[in-house]
């Protein structure tokens, strides 16, 4: 058991090592007027235009909000699923590395 939660938590810190590209927030798509007074969004509420951003927490109330070009959704996406998974590793190695110590293993 001891030999197999060693092999998951190697698994699990070799996996951290491939998630450099990782960017915290979320990816948000949404539509807005524009600033235009002859554009058809000033008129008709259906024809509003679309935008994406990154929207990431900064504390408590605050959101810091930066434009992603339709080019970068994709890789911004990408990105905020490795953030993603990093937390799920994170957790995944906690629990295996409290497996360890109630085995004994108090020097890994």
């Amino acid at each position: 058991m001891e030999e197999e939660l060693k092999t998951k938590r190697q698994a699990l810190v070799n996996e951290l090592a491939t998630l450099e590209g990782m960017v915290r927030g979320t990816v948000v798509e949404s539509k807005r007027k524009c600033s235009r007074k002859t554009c058809e969004c000033q008129r008709k509420k259906s024809k509003m235009h679309p935008f994406r951003y990154l929207s990431v927490a900064e504390g408590v109330g605050r959101t810091k909000n930066v434009y992603v070009k339709v080019t970068e959704v994709a890789a911004f996406k990408a990105a905020t699923d490795q953030y993603k998974r990093l937390k799920e590793i994170v957790e995944e190695l906690s629990a295996v590395n409290t497996k360890l110590i109630k085995l004994g293993d108090e020097n890994e």
